[in-house]
């Protein structure tokens, strides 16, 4: 089980036993799931019966207070997020991913409902809460078969009302949508409106539609979109290039590798950094000239002095650099890290060697 949904489990256990059974009853049914034992059928529809939101529809007062509440949680999300460095950080994302997780699966219906008849400042809460409903399950083919029999996956549901809402009026309503889609990251997800959306004259809508697609197509889904995508690396903004190379990379799109070598020198850090790791995912190991280059002259962009406090620009570029030896290492299986001689000795002897 990964270390995520290990930690998941109990969340929705507790989740659950607070929503209103008897305290023997919960205690029986708390004893019985720290055990592992299978859960009897009447168990398993008490679960289900909770997990789906069938207890019956929230009042005003109480579903006004829940978009609240989820809407701070995202923003919580949104600013830990955005600021992720170091693992300090890293883990209070995944507290607040794990915290949203669990409260949209256990208000699912809730919350699907409020994106379809909810105020529009509601719904644009509610879209971007619905992205949080997919649970991660354990890697384990076992223990996954266990894991959806006890809770079983809510979020193919939200994908039909979250596309339709794509060609909503308001901005905000997109943008989350969108967001929500990039998280479930579901193959199924119909394309077409999502692409048509890399054409908007709205930034954060032609950046979130790249994001998206980043997730939702595959190798073998993805070579409609090639043309459209391969534009986006040069939208005007950084957002959208940036975005755009994350979806090259995943589609391992190898026409894609000149431009991506191009944003290597791109003005915005986050943007080499994801063009980095784009071709690192290409697969080709003649793309290891350009980020051995780039790494270089990286080290003489990178501030000296021991006990000096690093900047938030020196903690960009170390992301950076971390992605550049990451494609490095992917691309050729050598582990010199950050010491470029051995990378260029390393290149310069392949070069040699090459037919």
């Amino acid at each position: 089980m990964t270390r995520r949904s290990a930690r998941l489990l109990p969340w929705l256990a507790a989740a659950a036993l607070c929503a209103g059974c008897s305290a023997t009853a919960e205690d029986e049914l708390q004893e019985r799931l720290k055990g592992g034992r299978p859960l009897t059928p009447q168990e398993m529809e008490y679960q289900r019966r909770l997990a789906l939101s069938e207890q019956g529809t929230l009042a005003r007062p109480e579903r006004a207070k829940l978009i609240l509440e989820l809407d701070r949680s995202l923003q919580h999300w949104h600013v830990s997020t955005v600021d992720q460095v170091g693992n300090e950080k890293k883990r209070l994302t995944e507290s607040f991913d794990e915290v949203l997780q669990v409260t949209v699966y256990m208000n699912f219906d809730q919350i699907l409902d409020v994106l379809e008849t909810g105020a529009p400042n509601q719904r644009g809460i509610a879209a971007a809460a619905l992205g949080f409903s997919r649970l991660q399950e354990p890697d384990d083919p076992v223990l996954r078969a266990e894991f959806v029999r006890r809770w079983p996956q809510v979020y193919p549901r939200a994908i039909g009302p979250l596309v339709r809402h794509l060609a909503a009026e308001e901005p905000y309503l997109v943008q989350n949508c969108l967001l929500a889609l990039w998280r479930l990251g579901d193959p199924s997800t119909p394309v077409e409106p999502v692409l048509e959306l890399l054409a908007s004259p709205a930034v954060d809508i032609r950046s979130n539609a790249a994001l998206a697609l980043s997730t939702i197509l595959t190798p073998e889904t993805g070579e409609g979109a090639i043309s459209a995508l391969l534009n986006a690396l040069y939208d005007d903004h950084p957002k959208v290039r940036n975005h755009a190379a994350s979806a090259v990379g995943a589609l391992r799109h190898k026409g894609a590798a000149g431009r991506l070598a191009q944003l290597l020198d791109d003005p915005y850090l986050l943007v080499q950094a994801n063009a980095a790791r784009a071709l690192g995912q290409l697969g080709d190991r003649g793309n290891c000239g350009v980020l051995i280059a780039r790494l270089e002259r990286l080290q003489t962009e990178m501030p000296e002095g021991k006990f000096r406090q690093p900047t938030d620009l020196d903690n960009r570029r170390r992301v950076v650099q971390a992605n550049l030896i990451a494609a490095l290492q992917r691309l050729s299986g050598k582990p010199f890290g950050p010491e470029v001689e051995k990378w260029r000795e390393w290149w310069a002897e392949r070069s040699v060697s090459a037919p």
